[in-house]
Parts: C-alpha cells; structure tokens; sequence
C-alpha cells in the first residue's frame, strides 16, 4: 500500500471557535489517524491549528473523517462521518504543486478539516501557501449530554459558553455573535460556489505568477514562465491575488484586492451566458495605469472597477 508522510490539523472562524470532542482521520484498513482534542479552536479560517503527531510518519492516505465537536457561539455539538475516494486522496497526495515560497515543487503534507457554523466541515490539502479543497460536508446536530463532556466540573453551560468565547474575544461581541442567526449559508453556499474560469494575461509583458486567495479559505498558485501549476478547473470567487510580471529587466508586483460583491456579479452573469471560456483578465500595459482587471468570456467583458490594486517596483 502507498504511504505518505502527512499530518493532521484543523481550523475555525475566530468568531466560532469550536472545542473537538472526538477528531480522528479513517485509514483504508480501519486505521484510526488522531486529531488533539479539548482545545479551543479560533486561530481564524484557513489558519494552522493544533499538529498532532502520533503513530507512524508515513502512513495511507485517508478515506475519511469522523468528528464530533461544539460549537461555542450556537451551543450545540455536532457529529459527522465523512467519506471519500482513496484513489482521489492518493493522487492529490501524489500531486506536485508549485511553491510561492521558493518556486520549487512541492508535495501536500498537512490534510486540515475546517469547522464552520452550522456544522459545515471542508477538507483541505494545505502546503506552503496554497490550499485545495479535496471534500466538504455538513454535520448534524448531535445530543451528548453536558456531564458527559464536562464530567468534572461545577461550572454551567451557559457560564462554559461565556468562559470560553471571553477568551477568545471581548464579552460585548461574544453576547452579540450568540444573539445573531450564524452565517450557515455563507460557509456552505456562498463561498463555496465555483465557476469554470482561469487567467488570461494580455499585454506585452511577461507575466510570471499570479497568488491568489479565494473567498473558499482555498489559495492557489500560478506560475506562467514554469507552467500552469493549476490544480483545479474551477475556482471560487477570489477575494486576493499578487500578481507579478516583468518588463524588461523591470519586475512589477500588484497587491489587488477584490470587491466581493461586484466580482460575484460578473461571474453569475457570465456563468448564465453558459460559463464557457471564462477568463480572468490582467491586462498590463507599459504606462500608467500598468494594470486593469476584467472577467470576460466569448460574449461579455465586466470591468472590474471596485478592486483596488497597489502596483510597486520589485526590483
């Protein structure tokens, strides 16, 4: 059987953070691949939580996740069983990427189940700046009775709530988030959504890499001199991108930071006209303005002229 060298981690918004009750990763044969437990996890969406190194250091790819945790801010556990293909494990596992770090080629080693409100769960290949969903699924709410998770203690419910979430925010925002219906929709729908759209780089100029962060918590890295370097064929909306590009013996880098709600647009217009050959378009030009963005296909172009675009000198 194949084995990799990977390790398990987990993420949650930092305004619901979650406590893992049980966490483990499901190997082929039965094995069970332990995730730490009892810590609060609130570092943020896409960030590093706790590394839990345990068994051997090459083990198979899993075919699935089983966990149950509490949400602090909804008060509620949850419990889900997930599944998927091996062979798909595998191959991502297998699957070289270009790192934005050195722009040498790397291999996924930290596998990362990210906990959203609403029992939202997504799986996530996580390598030196770049993430790639590999599975996603939602829990169901789960009735453990409070003794059994808290069987030594004094303390209420609601004061465990409060505890917890006042450690990890101010108590004003901590009574708001409990107050306020979570953003379910947002996490399994909204930033999730995917549309069959690359980059397109026009101009004279020699484009080298595009970096860019999409709404998802996924992050993707291009590099255009090496090769494509893309792993996926559809993408969700993007929220950031550093694009680099020469010209001459002059490198330029662009910080551009996109408005969600206007770039959202353009894709769902341009995904009725049938989402065929839409391009995310860098247009570079030797004078100011050196950059303009757009989402095009055969039929339509949508300037995209909310994104703001910080463009410097590199070298």
């Amino acid at each position: 059987m194949k084995t990799f060298n990977w390790i398990p981690t987990e993420c949650a918004p930092k305004d619901y953070p979650v406590q893992l009750v049980q966490a483990h990763f499901k190997g082929p044969d039965g094995e069970s691949f332990k995730m730490a437990t009892g810590k609060t996890v609130s570092k943020g969406w896409g960030k590093m939580g706790t590394i839990y190194m345990s068994g051997d250091e090459y083990k198979p790819a899993p075919v699935g996740a089983h966990l149950i945790w509490y949400s602090f801010v909804e008060d509620l556990f949850y419990k889900i069983d997930m599944s998927w293909e091996a062979s798909m494990a595998e191959e991502l596992l297998s699957t070289p990427y270009i790192s934005p770090v050195d722009n040498g080629m790397k291999n996924f080693e930290t596998i990362m189940l990210a906990i959203g409100p609403g029992g939202i769960v997504n799986v996530w290949l996580y390598g030196e700046q770049v993430v790639l969903e590999m599975a996603s699924g939602e829990g169901e709410t789960y009735d453990m009775p409070w003794e059994d998770f808290m069987p030594s203690t004094s303390v209420s419910r609601k004061e465990y709530q409060l505890i917890k979430l006042s450690e990890v925010m101010d108590e004003e925002r901590a009574r708001q988030l409990i107050d306020t219906a979570v953003p379910r929709e947002r996490y399994a729908v909204d930033m999730r959504k995917r549309y069959p759209y690359d980059y397109q780089i026009l101009g004279e100029q020699r484009a080298i890499s595009a970096h860019t962060r999409f709404i998802s918590g996924e992050r993707e890295y291009v590099h255009f001199q090496k090769n494509k370097g893309a792993l996926i064929s559809e993408r969700a909306v993007p929220e950031s991108c550093i694009l680099e590009w020469a010209e001459g013996p002059t490198e330029y880098v662009a910080n551009i930071q996109f408005d969600e709600s206007e770039t959202a647009r353009a894709l769902d217009i341009l995904a009725e006209n049938g989402g065929k050959s839409i391009q995310l378009q860098f247009e570079l030009r030797a004078a100011e303005p050196r950059l303009s963005i757009a989402l095009s296909d055969d039929e339509s172009f949508v300037q995209l002229e909310a994104a703001k675009l910080l463009v410097r000198k590199k070298n």
